[in-house]
């Protein structure tokens, strides 16, 4: 059992993640644009040894790319209906899909740290969170992706926040942004002295001109640096 993914969970629906004020308006806004709206995706992954870490790393991506129609969801978290536990248990079997063989330089990249770090990349797994910044895709990979769908998730004057709460409850000693400047300035927006250690500001690998070895030796030092 993961409590802390549990209080998560409780989390999402206490603020009705999926049926909320802001995630209507971004459901109102893709079907006037004809998109293809998926999630909310909750917290894609929470190592059964995070709580007892030495670093407690949370990892964040900017969009939650990876997530086909099956998980085209909207009430999932607030119908009471709905299995958690199979949802927990779905999301993690796509999540270990998604790290240990998607061949995309975001999860190369976090293979690589995790095996500098802990010596072995399922160890590494075991040990980590990772989550993003915006909760839903648009059944598309694209740069610019959309301003209102960015703000309505994560902005602070739009109150939801829902990456910021989750930091709030498994309390990461480290949070990394590798989402490049404009989402892990996010970080700086909510909290101005947090109660965790932040690399905010590194850039998206895919947007990187170097080889994903060096941006994980890159990372790895920072860690250690801060640590």
């Amino acid at each position: 059992m993961n409590t802390l993914l549990d209080d998560v969970y409780k989390m999402y629906r206490s603020n009705n993640l999926g049926t909320s004020h802001r995630c209507n308006e971004c459901k109102a806004w893709a079907y006037k644009e004809g998109k293809s709206l998926i999630g909310p995706i909750p917290i894609q992954h929470i190592g059964s040894e995070f709580a007892i870490d030495q670093y407690k790393i949370l990892f964040l991506g900017a969009v939650a790319y990876g997530w086909g129609e099956e998980y085209k969801w909207s009430d999932v978290f607030n119908n009471t209906n709905t299995d958690l536990n199979k949802v927990q248990g779905d999301i993690e079997k796509r999540s270990q899909e998604l790290f240990f063989y998607y061949k995309t330089r975001y999860y190369n990249v976090l293979r690589l740290i995790c095996k500098k770090l802990y010596g072995d990349i399922e160890a590494g797994y075991n040990k980590i969170a990772i989550s993003n910044f915006i909760k839903c895709n648009l059944d598309e990979v694209k740069d610019n992706f959309p301003a209102i769908m960015r703000s309505n998730c994560a902005h602070k004057l739009k109150e939801l926040m829902v990456t910021r709460r989750e930091i709030e409850i498994i309390s990461p000693k480290i949070v990394i942004s590798i989402a490049g400047q404009r989402y892990g300035n996010y970080l700086n927006e909510w909290d101005d002295n947090p109660k965790y250690l932040k690399l905010w500001n590194l850039p998206h690998p895919s947007r990187c001109k170097g080889t994903d070895e060096e941006y994980a030796e890159r990372v790895f030092k920072s860690i250690q640096n801060i640590s």
